[in-house]
């Protein structure tokens, strides 16, 4: 299914789809109902098991195209046959199960004018999942936002590479950059031969992300709200996962150190820092699996983790309680304002 007006779009969409048949249409409309309605939006789909293509053909809109994988590839191959295809000035992407916010392109299109940049980065809303029925019916809530308030008093603000590589430390007081959904001027990947990585499950975007910044891209960071992120209660959750993903982590660290070994002491500095913390996290998830298995003496044999395992769980420990007090000093204060919103005023007599 392809479709296609004369018009240049000012911005190209792409999709990547795989078994999302259950919020595939929510996201697509969320696209095709944008302000700024100069956009082309390509759906790609990774040889779905479910309905999801079914789902996309019903909509009909002449800006949507479709791409049909035979067999499942990785979620960077689907994005570069997206960027091949693309007119638009700017290019965006958009997870098959989550969602932009009405006026998000225009908001951000509008920051671009004004500061002259290649990629542009907004807020995240995370959603997740609570208890409820299952298949289509899920039910999601609100779950914070990526920034901090503290961070987003700072903005808008460029981030450079080495912020970005720093952004992207796992741990508990942490930030997580890579999980931002930038748009990037088309323009800026053409000439740098910028394409995303086509052999990363894991860790593709924040790769592809800090390889633009290396070739010198100026990246803005905005406080407002633009993406919806679903997080799902099939994430990775589990000890043995995460330990698995630090793992897969750590490996493509120590590549991005030879793959920037040209680009800047800055870049290379804050990647030694990363690989550091990634470590860390590792020997608390293994020193954490190993307890939860009843494997105290192998704990016990294994001295040089214990420390990450105790500053980690003390530093997870205070960022919990730190977020229960500002959530209770928060509905302490809407309770404070409803009440005098509810009161009545009395006029004093004469």
């Amino acid at each position: 299914m392809e479709a296609h007006s004369g018009e240049i779009p000012r911005v190209s969409v792409a999709i990547p789809a795989y078994n999302s048949e259950c919020y595939i249409e929510r996201a697509i409309e969320s696209v095709l109902d944008q302000t700024d309605s100069s956009l082309e939006l390509i759906v790609v789909d990774d040889a779905s098991k479910d309905g999801t293509v079914d789902r996309i053909k019903c909509i009909s809109d002449p800006r949507l195209t479709l791409i049909e994988h035979a067999e499942n590839t990785w979620p960077g191959f689907g994005l570069n046959q997206a960027l091949q295809r693309a007119q638009g000035e700017w290019f965006a992407f958009l997870d098959g199960d989550d969602w932009y916010v009405p006026d998000r392109l225009e908001r951000l299109l509008g920051y671009a004018e004004r500061f002259d940049v290649d990629m542009i980065a907004d807020n995240i809303l995370f959603k997740d999942k609570v208890a409820g029925p299952d298949g289509c019916a899920e039910e999601f809530r609100s779950a914070g936002t990526l920034f901090t308030r503290a961070m987003e008093k700072t903005l808008p603000r460029m981030l450079s590479a080495e912020e970005f590589v720093l952004g992207n430390k796992p741990g508990p007081r942490n930030p997580c950059m890579g999980l931002v959904k930038p748009i990037f001027r088309r323009s800026f990947l053409e000439q740098n031969g910028l394409r995303f990585y086509e052999d990363e499950l894991f860790n593709g975007d924040t790769c592809f992300f800090l390889r633009c910044l290396a070739a010198g891209a100026r990246m803005l960071i905005v406080p407002e709200i633009g993406y919806n992120y679903r997080r799902h209660s099939a994430g990775i959750t589990r000890s043995a996962e995460r330990l698995y993903f630090h793992g897969e982590q750590a490996k493509r660290n120590r590549l991005l150190l030879e793959e920037h070994r040209d680009s800047g002491q800055g870049i290379i500095s804050a990647l030694e820092v990363r690989q550091r913390a990634i470590e860390r996290a590792e020997k608390f998830e293994r020193t954490k699996k190993r307890l939860e298995n009843g494997e105290l003496g192998v704990v016990l044999r294994s001295p040089q983790d214990i420390p990450s395992y105790l500053s980690y769980s003390v530093e997870a420990r205070a960022v919990y309680l730190r977020n229960r007090f500002r959530g209770a000093r928060a509905k302490v204060r809407r309770l404070l304002n409803g009440k005098r919103r509810t009161t009545p005023v009395v006029a004093s007599g004469d």
